[in-house]
């Protein structure tokens, strides 16, 4: 798959996309990778507090763990080249989203961008 690397294209062409479950982020402080693999984490990370999970809060609450937070999942369905302007593309959302008072949590990963937004305050109605 290439990756686009002009940034005035990936804003154009960025489609975001908003997933129907809600989302949270755990720590299991003495976590290792593959620790809480069956209740499919999107996303982990190893941190010097533990390893940090993002699961749907249905999976989450079976497994027993603690959160504080909920959040929507947002991916914006566009591939940038990490290497050129992935970064760059990140810090403009950074920028904007700290302009709008929306309070997000980014991912920037190989092949796509997440976006965790605070559920209380969407900027959709439907949240």
């Amino acid at each position: 798959m290439t990756s686009e690397k002009d940034l005035e294209k990936l804003l154009t062409l960025m489609a975001p996309c908003v997933f129907p479950d809600e989302y949270v982020f755990c720590i299991v402080p003495d976590g290792k990778y593959g620790d809480y693999f069956e209740y499919c984490p999107v996303a982990s990370f190893m941190e010097s507090e533990g390893l940090t999970l993002v699961l749907t809060r249905k999976n989450t609450d079976k497994a027993k763990l603690q959160y504080d937070s909920v959040f929507k999942r947002i991916t914006l369905e566009v591939h940038s080249s990490l290497e050129a302007v992935g970064l760059t593309l990140l810090l403009y959302l950074v920028n904007w989203l700290k302009i709008a008072s929306v309070p997000m949590l980014l991912r920037a990963i190989f092949m796509i961008m997440f976006l965790f937004q605070l559920k209380r305050q969407s900027l959709h109605s439907n949240f």
